[in-house]
């Protein structure tokens, strides 16, 4: 059995600076915490003036080619908490004076305010400044105490040796009494089940790894009966279990190796007996897929036995004792490894945002089909926008006012002296009424005098003398407000000859314009339920695709994707927001591929540019590979340990919907819900310096004092990882022949643990009277 025994490694911080200091530089912190500040040149010239901030910390700050990091490296700790609190008393100063009405010095020219600045501009501003300088306050008290934790510590690479030592009688079973010369006739019935389950396993672990074991399960029952009714049933099962992966801590730790080294090694050994002891007792439960063939095979045997007490004096008693089978445990230490501990907030995030749009798309499915458009605001003016919004044709509104006329009659009377009538017949358009009439009329025998022309009901005579035309309104206003199908009578007297015709002017309605604003909105209302029920269409599909996403990955894509989203999480903490993953300049070489929409940068001779600019690229783009081979091999990815810490570390808004994020898979589901994890990651043999280096100066190529602790650290554990043990293969290849005998590491602890079996054994005691 495999484990691992976790330690971290106490630092002591002492103060310096410069390339000799002891102090840890952890130059990517000290420029993530440098940006935060967000200090201007301006406030840099004037701290420099005054003095009240070191002068190693602003020369740091000044451009040039050496990364930040690098720069920030040596500056002792206390002289960027130094100047984090002057730059907040700068700042405080200079919000006292925005507020003054004639500021002076330095906050005259850093607050000066604009001619046409409000007073309450000026007081945004006043309260800006303070914001910014409680906010330079505080993070110095945070990046003070951060630093002092020490993320470093070694990982034991452990075995536990289980070596059968023989059997010893363990507990009673059962106990028959006999008094001196006493036969007793035991009806001894016996019956035995044994049922042989072979089990394929299949596992899946965390790499592109597939374990796949076949177990035996043996399952012993036993019973015995006596005609004294003295029953005894017993139930035995043997099950060893073993496992990678078992990690303990201990926290208590020192400087010197020799301490820590006895720590770890009580607590490797308290946790390894624990871990023994708990073999024997417990059931492994685990998430696995089987395949079993069962087959059972029984028999009953029924025996009659005589015990006979042959002593005439002494009582004696049969027990009947269970066997124990007796186990050798060693624990044996043979590797070690650098660690980096660090704690992530938030690392499911990454995998949230299905659940944040599921959880969106159920919102939008719980609401119900709303239509708030008042008709009485649809209008001409809004017609075409209401069209294209809903995606459906609207009528024109009606006319506000139109023209009507009737039907030209023309009559010939042959008695003129005669009054003739006539009935006419018009009709006005529904939602109209009548304004106006205007007469255009042609009279005959314009000689004669007495002449007579009347629109019964609503004129008086029009036919005035010498008059043979009319073309006019009628006054009063004739016909007003007449609706439908209408119809008029006139009369005429002394006439050869009439032509005559009506034109009326109709006004619209309210209820004309009513009828069609709610017509209008009947289209509306119905095209927007149209939408809806396809947006709604659209979502449901939506919403089956993502679950199917969900529960229809397999489990081992599970455990990939988060093993890389724990890279991908640990890669942006560890070195801060300076790096990026794709830096600009090397996403600047990709392009669109010829076909779909992903980007790819082809092969060198298609770099963009002229051959000079190829020449910098393609050097660009191999050194952007170093980088990226270098973070996949400094750290041993694929023996990451992650710890993943409950959901109430994540912001209090978040709790409700994370605590019911749920998924089919339980690891998964943990990693949903998770506020925060911890991540312990392990260096690569060889890479101890180097990785120092990096997390020291944030840069590849820079390398750490020999007298620097992070250096004296690499080099223990660089020493002790290559040392190699006869007989067994060694933990780190290369490290030197192997020999062929019993050792098998650096023994750390000896003991001995018991298991049932299906044995009994039997003890006979024989009592004196007295």
């Amino acid at each position: 059995m495999y484990k691992a025994t976790y330690s971290p490694v106490a630092i002591p911080q002492r103060t310096g600076g410069g390339t000799d200091s002891q102090e840890l530089m952890r130059g990517p912190e000290k420029a993530a915490f440098v940006r935060s500040l967000e200090i201007a040149q301006p406030e840099a010239d004037e701290l420099r003036e005054r003095g009240t901030a070191p002068a190693g910390a602003l020369d740091a700050l000044t451009p040039s080619t050496t990364p930040l990091p690098a720069r920030l490296g040596p500056v002792p700790t206390s002289d960027l908490v130094q100047l984090a609190t002057s730059l907040a008393e700068l700042r405080k100063e200079a919000a006292e004076q925005l507020r003054s009405p004639a500021p002076t010095g330095f906050a005259a020219a850093l607050t000066a305010a604009t001619p046409t600045e409000t007073p309450a501009e000026t007081e945004s501003r006043a309260a800006t400044a303070l914001t910014r300088a409680a906010f330079a306050e505080q993070a110095a008290v945070d990046f003070a105490k951060r630093v002092a934790i020490t993320p470093v510590g070694r990982l034991h690479l452990e075995r536990i040796d289980m070596t059968p030592a023989g059997t010893e009688r363990g507990e009673l079973l059962s106990t028959i009494p006999l008094s001196p010369k006493e036969t007793v006739n035991v009806v001894h019935k016996e019956w035995s089940t044994i049922t042989d389950t072979f089990e394929s396993v299949v596992k899946d672990e965390l790499e592109s790894y597939s374990e796949k074991g076949v177990t035996e399960k043996t399952e012993l029952s036993q019973s015995a009966e006596s005609q004294t009714k003295v029953a005894n049933a017993l139930d035995l099962s043997a099950h060893v279990s073993g496992s990678y992966g078992f990690v303990t801590f201990s926290t208590d730790s020192s400087f010197k190796h020799e301490e820590n080294e006895s720590t770890t090694r009580r607590e490797s050994s308290n946790h390894s007996m624990e871990l023994t002891q708990k073999a024997s007792l417990r059931a492994k439960k685990e998430h696995k897929v089987t395949i079993s063939t069962v087959s059972v095979v029984g028999k009953e045997e029924t025996s009659t036995r005589t015990l006979t007490n042959p002593s005439a004096s002494q009582a004696m008693r049969v027990d009947y004792y269970s066997l124990m089978r007796k186990w050798r445990v060693q624990l044996y230490r043979y590797g070690l490894r650098m660690t980096y501990d660090l704690v992530l907030p938030d690392v499911g995030a990454g995998f949230r945002r299905t659940y944040t749009r599921l959880r969106r798309i159920d919102a939008e499915l719980a609401k119900s089909f709303v239509f708030d458009l008042d008709p009485e605001n649809i209008t001409e003016e809004k017609r075409k926008e209401l069209q294209r919004q809903y995606h459906v044709i609207l009528e024109p509104e009606p006319d506000l006012q139109q023209e009507v006329r009737t039907t030209p009659q023309h009559y010939e009377f042959g008695d003129n002296d005669s009054v003739h009538t006539a009935v006419v017949d018009f009709e006005i358009p529904d939602g109209y009424a009548v304004s106006k009439t205007h007469i255009l009329a042609e009279l005959g025998n314009v000689s004669k005098s007495g002449r007579m022309f009347m629109l019964l009901g609503f004129t008086g005579n029009l036919a005035r003398d010498g008059v043979a035309f009319l073309d006019e309104d009628l006054t009063p206003p004739a016909f007003n407000g007449m609706r439908g199908k209408q119809n008029f009578l006139f009369t005429s007297r002394l006439m050869d000859q009439l032509s005559l015709t009506l034109r009326f002017t109709v006004d619209r309605t309210d209820e004309r314009k009513y009828a069609w604003q709610l017509a209008c909105w009947e289209k509306l209302r119905e095209a927007a339920l149209t939408m809806y029920n396809a947006h709604r269409r659209r979502l449901e599909e939506e919403r089956t695709a993502l679950y199917a996403t969900l529960s229809g990955t397999d489990t081992l894509t599970l455990r990939q994707e988060e093993h890389e989203e724990i890279m991908r999480v640990v890669l942006g903490w560890l070195f801060g927001p300076g790096f990026d993953l794709m830096p600009s300049d090397v996403h600047d070489l990709y392009r669109p591929a010829p076909a779909g929409d992903l980007l790819e940068i082809g092969e060198p001779s298609g770099l963009p540019g002229t051959e000079a600019d190829k020449l910098k690229e393609w050097k660009l783009a191999l050194h952007y590979g170093e980088v990226v081979k270098f973070l996949h091999q400094a750290i041993e990815w694929e023996n990451v340990l992650y710890f993943l810490y409950p959901y109430f570390w994540d912001p209090k808004e978040n709790w409700d919907a994370v605590r019911s994020m749920n998924h089919p898979d339980p690891t998964r589901q943990s990693f949903l819900r998770s506020g925060a994890a911890r991540v312990v990651l392990t260096i690569r043999p060889g890479y101890e310096e180097s990785f120092a280096a990096l997390m020291e100066n944030g840069a590849f190529s820079d390398e750490l004092p020999p007298d620097h602790p992070y250096m004296t650290i690499a080099q223990e554990l660089r020493a002790y990882a290559l040392r190699t043990y006869p007989g067994i293969p060694a933990a780190n290849p290369g490290g030197g022949p192997i020999a062929d005998d019993k050792l098998r590491g650096v023994l750390v602890n000896e003991w001995y643990q018991y298991t049932p079996t299906s044995g009994v054994d039997i003890g006979i005691v024989m009592h004196d009277p007295e």
